[in-house]
């Protein structure tokens, strides 16, 4: 870490505010600039240096935007010689929403509410989330594209630790694509609601 100028930390899901603190209370805020990272509603941070924001889990409100939109903030402020390091974990997927510019928040919990009362596999439930978001699937390592070293810290709580369906991968390559997240939709009887064949 010594050849880093500056640490950024930024994450979501259920156990990340464990994680943030425990790193924090190893590394003693040294190098830390910012530390960001949203968690479901009532979960507490030992270390005031982080900013926490709560959101809604497992349907995805305003403040997981909000959040969101602060993770991105504090990734645009790294430079070159600096390191961020992300924090993922269950529930991630949903307290990290930035849906795509031609779906609204409304529309989106809609989506997330028939998907989880279909029976969708959390590898079929995350497929969908990618191609509805500004940040999975990779799209915030695109947002990166390589401007600094980047570490994400994964707790998994997917079967056999698939990285690209764990909190609908971020950071990580998509091994999925549009036709796939619309055989899912198909399968579960949604792709025909008005809300996902205007959208998708």
């Amino acid at each position: 870490l010594k050849d880093f100028k500056s640490i950024y930390m930024i994450g979501a899901g259920k156990a990340t505010a464990s994680m943030a603190d425990a790193l924090l209370s190893i590394m003693k805020n040294k190098k830390v600039n910012a530390c960001c990272i949203t968690v479901p509603y009532g979960i507490k941070m030992k270390n005031k240096f982080c900013s926490a924001t709560w959101a809604s889990h497992p349907i995805p409100d305003s403040n997981g935007i909000l959040g969101t939109e602060r993770i991105i903030e504090v990734v645009k402020r790294a430079k070159r010689n600096d390191f961020v390091i992300m924090f993922l974990s269950g529930g991630a997927s949903a307290l990290m929403p930035l849906p795509i510019d031609i779906l609204s928040l409304a529309e989106k919990q809609e989506i997330t509410k028939k998907l989880l009362s279909s029976g969708a596999s959390i590898d079929e439930m995350n497929t969908v989330r990618k191609h509805l978001s500004k940040v999975k699937g990779g799209r915030l390592a695109e947002i990166i594209n390589g401007k600094f070293r980047l570490l994400t810290l994964i707790l998994s709580d997917v079967v056999n630790d698939k990285i690209d369906v764990i909190a609908s991968g971020p950071t990580v390559p998509d091994l999925t694509n549009f036709e796939d997240a619309k055989n899912v939709l198909v399968k579960y009887q949604i792709w025909n609601n008005k809300i996902v064949s205007m959208k998708l």
